[in-house]
């Protein structure tokens, strides 16, 4: 059962101002006095700094040095946790264009996670997800279809059957 009453004027005061109750609500054995003016809220604003990066032709070129890392055979994953050990991780950091967001840094304590790396942790996943590479034991190596893309290609020499000219 809901019973409203009309509002009326309360004797505590807020802010050193008398206030004016709103409605009273009976619901049962609970009683709740509606606030007739709103609540005042503080807006606090923090100004950041903000970094912008223009990406797209750096990530051509990174694509293209870890292709060339799994080609070679250099990046290993682990059979276990199919991750790449920190020593891997530091290498592909290393060669990437612009270097990486973050560096690895060690643990503080031993419950912590370690801060490291994202782009070179996660190219290489990248590349296993477009199905550039896959796992070969404990090594990322080239699939058929990338292998193919990457291949280099030779000129064809003026007056060949393929040439236009």
């Amino acid at each position: 059962m809901y019973c409203l009453s009309s509002s009326s004027w309360s004797k505590k005061s807020m802010n050193g101002k008398r206030a004016t109750k709103g409605s009273t609500i009976v619901m049962g054995k609970r009683v709740l006095q509606m606030p007739r003016q709103q609540p005042t809220t503080t807006t606090i604003t923090h100004q950041l700094p903000l970094t912008h990066r223009d990406t797209e032709r750096v990530a051509q070129q990174d694509l293209h040095t870890v292709l060339r890392l799994v080609d070679k055979g250099r990046i290993a994953v682990s059979e276990k946790t199919v991750t790449r050990p920190p020593q891997a991780v530091e290498e592909i950091a290393s060669l990437l264009r612009d270097g990486d967001f973050y560096a690895l840094t060690p643990k503080k304590n031993t419950g912590d996670q370690a801060i490291g790396p994202i782009k070179a942790y996660a190219w290489p996943l990248l590349v296993q997800a477009a199905k550039l590479a896959e796992r070969h034991g404990k090594k990322l190596a080239l699939t058929k279809a990338a292998a193919r893309r990457s291949a280099p290609r030779r000129p064809q020499p003026c007056g060949s059957p393929g040439s236009a000219g």
